[in-house]
């Protein structure tokens, strides 16, 4: 059996390995009122803000968040 692993399972392996290095994590979930493209996952490292978007397998980038950046 092969194990696929969803854009839930990798965005866990991200924040878990973040909080591993010690870095601020904070999980973004959708709400209203919040622009489009907010990435999945802000974090702060050693004095560094990152934000990252997670996707699975069949994931695509919308055109909102090919605008940022």
């Amino acid at each position: 059996m092969i194990y696929r692993l969803t854009e839930r399972d990798i965005t866990y392996q991200i924040t878990d390995y973040l909080h591993l290095l010690g870095a601020w994590v904070f999980k973004v979930r959708g709400a209203l009122g919040q622009p489009p493209g907010t990435p999945d996952i802000l974090f702060c490292w050693q004095g560094r803000f990152g934000a990252i978007e997670v996707k699975g397998p069949k994931g695509k980038v919308s055109e909102a968040q090919a605008g940022k950046g």
